[in-house]
């Protein structure tokens, strides 16, 4: 029934595409397949990390409908997972514990749907106001990162980001646009509320956020972000995220900076558990604007193995579409103990471990 609802809705939206003054579709898409020759259990694995399709239309001159289907890394082809299962194990790193997840059928699912209105515009406002109506998810970051992975400033840890969604019940976000500074509101049905403000001068950034529920309204996460780009060579990022209710806290900063076809980039994040925790740094060739070469390395000073991992590849591009060889090493104490560290290419969306190909297209 889930397939079923999912292409009634696409059709209905492409059946009312006449209508729209504007409609475009958009979406990513990536595979891959990896050997890990130290594992003979388990050799080889592939899959799709991503497959995604969006469709935006815009609904006169100011609203706009945003549909976006979503695998969200999981089987996205059918009932089972990659090796036949009905069920996948998860582990917390934190805490060790092992919950059994169910596969629900066919994993490509509506991710995101909303309606966008631009009130600011509608009124003639001195302002931009808009609201985000519908089911989706939001982030109240500034993503001041500047490695490819993020994994010093969101992956694999309890990073705090003040974010929800998406929720069945629906949820309400308000945007306001003044000068250099936005505004920014969320609420569920769920009782769950945040707020924002972001604003950019002089080369400076700054994201200030808190989230909470109504229920525990002072005991919510609190977060300041910063960023600050020197010319066109380097960028630096920083934040601090901590918890009212349990005084729980992280910290991280991030930097990279480009020389011609030379780029690198660096992170660390420390918390109120190890107070340096993961660190990210690697080093990146371009010697054509096609090519890339790369070498990322990751430490997890708080894991079973403080070497977290070695990634070394590179990539090509074809048009749209990027074609990548690497190797990902990953200690098996690491691997036993928490998330695999992501791949240079494309970060957080791939954790392959051994020799890999794979190949990635946004359209």
């Amino acid at each position: 029934m889930k397939k079923l609802w999912i292409l009634l809705v696409a059709l209905a939206l492409l059946a009312t595409a006449p209508i729209f003054a504007d409609v475009t579709l958009s979406g990513e898409f990536m595979g891959y397949g990896s050997w890990d020759f130290s594992n003979s259990a388990d050799p080889a694995s592939a899959g799709f990390p991503k497959v995604e399709l969006n469709l935006n239309a815009a609904v006169g001159d100011f609203n706009t409908l945003k549909l976006e289907l979503d695998s969200e890394g999981k089987d996205w082809s059918g009932w089972k997972d990659p090796d036949g299962n009905f069920t996948f194990t998860d582990t917390n790193p934190d805490t060790g514990v092992v919950s059994e997840v169910a596969i629900a059928p066919g994993n490509v699912a509506i991710d995101d749907l909303r309606l966008v209105t631009d009130w600011g515009a509608a009124l003639g406002l001195p302002v931009g106001v808009t609201t985000t109506v519908g089911y989706f998810d939001t982030y109240f970051t500034g993503w001041y990162y500047y490695d490819s992975s993020g994994w010093t400033w969101y992956y694999p840890w309890d990073n705090m980001v003040v974010e929800q969604g998406p929720k069945a019940t629906g949820a309400v976000q308000v945007d306001v646009a003044a000068g250099p500074a936005n505004i920014h509101v969320y609420h569920d049905g769920d009782y769950n509320f945040m707020a924002g403000v972001d604003a950019a001068f002089a080369g400076a950034s700054v994201y200030v956020a808190y989230g909470t529920n109504y229920a525990t309204f002072g005991d919510g996460d609190l977060s300041v972000e910063a960023a600050y780009a020197i010319m066109d060579i380097a960028n630096v990022g920083a934040f601090f995220r901590y918890g009212l209710g349990d005084s729980a806290y992280t910290w991280g900063a991030n930097v990279g900076a480009g020389f011609g076809m030379i780029h690198v980039a660096a992170g660390l994040e420390g918390d109120n558990v190890d107070a340096l925790d993961n660190i990210v740094a690697e080093a990146t060739l371009a010697p054509a604007d096609a090519a890339k070469i790369w070498v990322a390395a990751y430490m997890d000073l708080g894991g079973a193995s403080s070497f977290g991992g070695l990634d070394v590849g590179a990539s090509y591009k074809v048009g749209a579409a990027e074609f990548a060889l690497g190797y990902l090493y990953t200690p098996a104490a690491t691997v036993a103990a928490e998330e695999n560290p992501p791949s240079f290419f494309k970060g957080d969306q791939f954790a392959p471990v051994g020799l890999y190909a794979a190949f990635y297209v946004a359209y």
